[in-house]
């Protein structure tokens, strides 16, 4: 695990894991989000500008959900643009980009589905690549593990190393531990919570949340690719995606350990034995999952009654020509319009 990659020379300032990671999900997410948009028949240019005013909203987003649901940590506007040592919830990054979308793309009159079924598999594929950066920088970590556990939770549990010698400010930078505690976030967790020798060499065994939220990205994204071939009506796939991560979110948030997802209401049991509050997540879980397999019925139905309505891009993709002279459009996009 490595929190900051390394230093950039001369300035010394630290290049941190979470940011390289959250970065190059932003990137393959680009070429991807618009290989799929152009060849669904969207234009490029309008729907590249989308792109960027959703990566806008859905960091804004995702920063105010983690502010919302931790308070503590806002202690300056400065902090609202603090991203360098992460601080995001990914849902909070998935509604502010869809609110940001669905003003972007009424504003150029095109189908607000078709952009959000192309956008569907990428981000669930950004989701893997970021998660990687959260395993290396320490965060969403996973709960303990222990002797009562299942033979095989325990065979995959890893240790969170103490990262004092090599990352002393770490201790003011993730959970607000005591300041004579350095270490990882899960390190500083069990000395608050589970009596752990602060001048331990490692924490207590985890479960690694962040490569199983890695692996059901990856999962996903197969999925939601053969999805987009064989869907009948622009929402599909992206509703399809809202159903499955909801789900799969809502099990995954069970063997999470780190505090800063918020928990409410009722208590309730995961896969392991683990018992404890709803999260930030999991309420938002239930509710999206609702929402959508209740837009997958109404827009199936919609469907049936009219299927060239239900694959129409919008009048604003219609009206932008952005192929090349000479080169005829394809036939997949003359059908779609």
């Amino acid at each position: 695990m490595y929190p900051v990659l390394f230093q950039i020379p001369v300035l010394g300032w630290p290049v941190f894991s979470y940011g390289v990671m959250l970065g190059l999900s932003i990137i393959v997410g680009w070429y991807l989000t618009m290989y799929l948009a152009e060849r669904n028949g969207l234009p490029r240019k309008t729907m590249g500008s989308c792109y960027f005013w959703g990566i806008i909203g859905a960091l804004a987003g995702a920063r105010l959900l983690y502010l919302v649901t931790n308070p503590e940590h806002l202690t300056g506007p400065a902090d609202m643009l603090n991203l360098r040592q992460g601080g995001l919830v990914a849902y909070g990054g998935f509604l502010g980009a869809l609110g940001t979308c669905a003003v972007f793309c009424r504003i150029k009159k095109i189908n607000l589905w078709a952009w959000a079924d192309a956008t569907a598999a990428p981000i669930v594929l950004g989701l893997a690549i970021t998660r990687v950066g959260c395993f290396l920088y320490g965060c969403c970590f996973g709960r303990r593990v222990t002797d009562d556990d299942p033979a095989w939770v325990r065979s995959i549990a890893l240790r969170f190393p103490n990262w004092a010698v090599r990352f002393p400010h770490m201790g003011d930078a993730a959970g607000g531990c005591q300041h004579d505690v350095e270490g990882s976030p899960a390190f500083m967790h069990h000395v608050r919570n589970y009596g752990l020798d602060s001048a331990a060499a490692a924490s207590f065994e985890i479960f690694p949340s962040q490569l199983a939220d890695t692996i059901n990205g990856l999962i996903a994204f197969g999925l939601l690719l053969l999805l987009l071939r064989v869907r009948r009506f622009h929402g599909t796939v992206f509703l399809g995606f809202a159903v499955y991560y909801g789900l799969t979110r809502f099990v995954l948030e069970t063997v999470r350990d780190d505090a800063q997802r918020g928990t409410f209401g009722p208590a309730v049991f995961g896969p392991v034995g683990y018992h404890g509050q709803l999260t930030t997540s999991q309420i938002i879980a239930l509710i999206t999952v609702t929402a959508a397999v209740a837009g997958l019925v109404w827009m199936a139905r919609r469907a049936r009654r009219d299927p060239d309505a239900a694959m129409a891009l919008g009048s604003g993709a219609v009206a932008v020509s952005e192929v090349k002279p000479g080169r005829p459009r394809s036939r997949r996009g003359a059908r779609k319009r």
